[in-house]
């Protein structure tokens, strides 16, 4: 899937005829996953931020089994989690594991207290969010407002030094 978003990238600049040497990427769970994978795998030159939200490493696991290190990104790597997990979702494959695994990454780690794994989406996930039921409303809520206001400061140009301290 990493491979298809540097895919998607280049036919865009392509077909709209728009030279972009870089771009950000925000994603959540899985797609935090692949934000992550394009930032140290796919498209390490081009990929300037990523914002990965409560990234999920599974199927396969890339970065708690040492295949792949954050290290190898270029890009400012801002990556936010949840303290309180979502049913289902093992400590083995949790954005905790990921840094663990590679303490020393230059990157921006971000930990929500009293948040769920779906405090991250819209309408705190419809559906899905009701049934992993994690976190407090008011944890979630903050989380989701902070989360927000973390992507909108980064997407619209402010310095990423400071995120990468």
């Amino acid at each position: 899937m990493a491979m298809w978003v540097k895919e998607i990238f280049d036919a865009y600049q392509h077909h709209a005829q728009i030279n972009f040497q870089q771009y950000n990427i925000v994603g959540h769970s899985v797609g935090a996953k692949i934000a992550l994978l394009v930032a140290t795998l796919a498209d390490i030159s081009r990929v300037s931020i990523v914002v990965s939200l409560d990234p999920i490493d599974l199927n396969p696991a890339e970065f708690t089994s040492g295949r792949l290190k954050l290290a190898d990104a270029t890009a400012s790597l801002c990556i936010a989690w949840d303290c309180a997990g979502g049913r289902g979702i093992s400590e083995r494959s949790s954005p905790r594991a990921i840094y663990d695994t590679d303490p020393d990454a230059v990157a921006t780690f971000v930990e929500f207290k009293d948040a769920g794994h779906m405090a991250f989406t819209d309408n705190g996930g419809g559906l899905p969010g009701m049934l992993m039921r994690s976190g407090s409303k008011e944890g979630n809520s903050r989380a989701h407002a902070e989360a927000l206001e973390l992507v909108k400061r980064l997407l619209v140009g402010e310095t990423t030094a400071a995120l990468t301290t």
